[in-house]
């Protein structure tokens, strides 16, 4: 197994971090995501928070994912199709929230 594939950039865990953790039995650190969201969020600068917190998955998702799905997935292809999934859902998730915006700016000015 070629383990420099597991430093590869993970947009699902980029951009969906809470999710991303949930579904890749990640439970307690996805709970202490959204706990601590309602706390966090109280900071000044929180968002550079959760931007910093954002930027380590993406780091290292494929590492975390691969400690937890090993064994039932089997070998670092498997993990990178499955990972590719998330990186899709990502980006259907964040384009239709820009187009969301955008009509909603649109339609709030007439």
């Amino acid at each position: 197994m070629n383990r420099e594939e597991l430093g590869r950039w993970n947009w699902g865990a980029f951009f969906m971090p809470f999710l991303w953790l949930w579904f890749n039995a990640s439970w307690g650190w996805a709970l202490m995501y959204w706990v601590s969201g309602l706390f966090l969020k109280m900071l000044p600068f929180s968002g550079l928070i959760y931007l910093g917190i954002s930027i380590y998955l993406g780091i290292n998702g494929h590492k975390i994912a691969w400690e937890h799905h090993q064994r039932s997935l089997g070998s670092i292809a498997e993990l990178n199709k499955q990972q590719k999934g998330w990186a899709i859902g990502a980006f259907i998730f964040i384009a239709i929230g820009f187009i969301f915006g955008i009509s909603t700016g649109i339609f709030s000015k007439l």
